[in-house]
């Protein structure tokens, strides 16, 4: 019998060492005991706080109260969904908004030098931005988000260029040339260039304001006359 006795408190030793080392943080108040830096609590989770691309969360330190050993330690955590949409104006200022464009925010656009030439912005499916100049001819690329910029191609010398676009494959289209409807085409982000089309005719002072395509690579262009095509 005192052996069995003896047995039953060992047990109970070893599951209060056990119980004494196991936590789990389910609620702001356990989580409030961590540090948050750009980060927050939702109501559920921890999550970026408004405005900011990147945050971190510290969690309190576990203290067991000696040695231990975690084999039942999970971490869990999403990706966050951010837009930011880019924008730059005649002047050439790039801005950017991350609330779905109810603020803007000058950036330092590194390498951009054009000062009265912007005419147009997009971006393609891997991320890269693009700047048109019109009077220059130049394409202008970013590959960090609008930090850095540089011109990748300035061949269009007889075309002024209007309106661009990507589509879901990656290509990128151009369109140039008052009345003349001319859309240019490229495969290897903005290097070479290759003219689509001869037909299209926008009429004889009419200009191209925007061109776009759909999640099946039509495209669609809509003139200053009024005409979508």
């Amino acid at each position: 019998m005192k052996r069995e006795v003896l047995v039953i408190i060992a047990v109970i030793l070893l599951l209060g060492i056990v119980f004494a080392s196991t936590f789990t943080d389910n609620s702001q108040a356990n989580f409030n005991n961590g540090t948050y830096s750009n980060t927050g609590w939702n109501g559920s989770a921890v999550v970026l706080s408004s405005g900011q691309t990147s945050g971190t969360f510290t969690s309190r330190i576990f203290n067991a109260g000696a040695d231990s050993t975690w084999n039942n330690l999970t971490e869990m955590s999403s990706e966050p969904n951010l837009e930011i949409l880019f924008t730059v104006d005649l002047s050439g200022a790039v801005y950017t908004s991350n609330n779905s464009g109810l603020n803007w925010t000058q950036q330092l656009a590194s390498g951009y030098t054009r000062t009265t030439d912007g005419q147009d912005m997009f971006s393609d499916n891997n991320g890269n931005i693009y700047i048109l100049t019109n009077t220059n001819k130049e394409v202008w690329k970013s590959t960090d988000s609008g930090a850095t910029w540089s011109v990748v191609n300035k061949t269009f010398s007889s075309n002024n260029l209007f309106a661009g676009d990507s589509d879901n494959n990656g290509n990128l289209f151009v369109a140039a040339g008052t009345g003349t409807g001319l859309i240019f085409k490229s495969s290897d982000n903005g290097l070479t260039w290759t003219t689509q089309n001869s037909s299209l005719n926008l009429g004889t002072s009419a200009t191209t304001k925007g061109i776009t395509s759909n999640k099946t690579n039509a495209l669609f262009l809509v003139s200053g006359a009024g005409k979508v095509f």
